[in-house]
């Protein structure tokens, strides 16, 4: 039985190893981001920036002991479910996506909006209807959904208030579409920064509320670690946002890149390890 447990804590130390190689994210305000799709009103990121960086030795190490931690519970538990209320809700998710109506939405959104509606109608213009979708991950509230469509695929998240029953919370991003025009121009100027740094050039790409040094560094230490970088494929798409790749000379990795709601400005950006698919 010792002999066992060595064995099974030498396999989920190689395993941390693995998943760690390149380096996981940490964010400058705490906070993390995955995917890329329209926020609830009440998100509290909303209108702030956020740059996601990546982490240092010390960060890696803590990271590790809380995977492996996590890991052998993993091991011992069977993956779980959405409960009935987060199907339900991912079924009129769907319906409403197919056919949408913000006097219906209010019904299943805390704070439905009309950025919510562009949101939900750029996409359907590219992917068509969507079919009844798989879930791939549940974590606390937060549920997630890989909808197959006529013209792509749809991946929505969302995450249901135990207060009310309802969304408070969700991200809409296609695989398999074009990037929106302002979202391709602000990737691109990220990668022009990235190659030789312009501060008017960023001045002009980014929100007010990003510090100019600190993106600097930030890109320059991207560049130390993994070379050379160019545009790949997108990962995911939407009307504000993508996740896309970058084949760099060393890696490849995950650019996210979020715009303001208000103007083609970026307020969200990370580059890291890439999604597992």
């Amino acid at each position: 039985m010792r002999l066992r447990l060595i064995l099974l804590a030498s396999l989920i130390v190689a395993i941390g190893l693995v998943f760690f190689a390149g380096g996981s994210p940490s964010t400058a305000d705490g906070s993390t981001t995955e995917g890329a799709g329209p926020r609830a009103e009440g998100d509290s990121q909303t209108g702030s920036s956020s740059v996601i960086e990546e982490a240092s030795p010390a960060s890696k190490n803590q990271r590790l002991a809380g995977f492996t931690e996590g890991l052998v519970e993993l091991l011992w538990r069977v993956p779980r479910p959405p409960s009935h209320e987060q199907a339900q809700a991912a079924s009129q998710v769907i319906a409403l996506f197919n056919t949408f109506d913000l006097e219906a939405a209010a019904g299943l959104y805390e704070k439905p909006s009309v950025g919510l509606e562009e949101w939900v109608q750029w996409l359907r213009a590219r992917v068509g209807e969507c079919g009844a979708g798989e879930p791939m991950m549940v974590k606390d509230e937060a549920v997630r959904y890989r909808h197959e469509c006529e013209h792509g695929q749809l991946e929505v998240q969302f995450s249901l208030s135990p207060e009310t029953g309802k969304i408070a919370r969700i991200m809409m991003a296609a695989r398999g579409v074009a990037l929106a025009e302002p979202v391709r121009a602000a990737a691109e100027a990220v990668m022009r920064l990235y190659d030789q740094w312009d501060p008017a050039l960023f001045r002009r790409s980014f929100s007010e509320k990003f510090e100019e040094e600190k993106i600097r560094r930030f890109l320059l230490d991207v560049r130390s670690k993994h070379g050379d970088c160019s545009l790949g494929e997108p990962d995911l798409v939407s009307v504000r946002g993508t996740l896309i790749h970058l084949n760099c000379e060393r890696s490849v990795r995950l650019m996210k890149i979020e715009l303001m709601q208000e103007e083609d400005r970026i307020k969200i950006l990370s580059i890291r390890d890439p999604r597992p698919q």
